[in-house]
């Protein structure tokens, strides 16, 4: 019964001090940080209850990995929708699948973007857009909201306009 009850403590002592670093500062590590994309999901949970106001979101991929996946969850996005959606995907020289839009989202890969924007603002409507980017990305300041690292540095600014 010693051993057990030894070996039961050292397992209790354990689990406490893993849960203490893992829901303590392990998210605000650098590494975590990025690795997790924890801006980028903060900028989703800030834009989920805007979208139904906006026409369209474009969604900066500097420093993001498969930056649609990360939307679909991080809105809550509803699977029928995203089914029925107009998509626009391409394929990288390596042979990647990459998405530059589905429905109002649209992603900044490098030019593969700039049409549907230009579309926006040659049309007589006025389109009320969210651009979620790196800070200064675009041109683009006076941002309306602004999530910042554990380092306190700007990480995503979230700027509203009309296109």
């Amino acid at each position: 019964w010693a051993t057990a009850a030894v070996v039961a403590v050292a397992a209790l002592a354990q689990d406490a001090r893993s849960m203490t670093a893992y829901f303590g500062p392990w998210r605000d590590r650098p590494a975590i940080y990025g690795l997790f994309h924890v801006d980028f999901m903060q900028a989703c949970e800030w834009v989920r209850p805007r979208i139904r106001d906006a026409d369209a979101v474009f969604w900066t991929t500097r420093g993001v990995n498969m930056p649609f996946v990360l939307t679909l969850v991080g809105l809550g996005y509803d699977p029928a929708r995203w089914l029925s959606d107009p998509k626009d995907i391409r394929q990288d020289d390596a042979g990647w699948d990459y998405y530059v839009r589905y429905g109002g989202n649209y992603f900044l890969y490098g030019e593969a973007c700039r049409p549907y924007g230009e579309a926006m603002q040659g049309n007589a409507l006025r389109e009320r857009a969210i651009f979620v980017v790196r800070p200064h990305e675009l041109g683009l300041e006076n941002p309306v909201h602004v999530i910042r690292g554990p380092d306190g540095r700007d990480r995503l600014w979230i700027c509203e306009g009309e296109l």
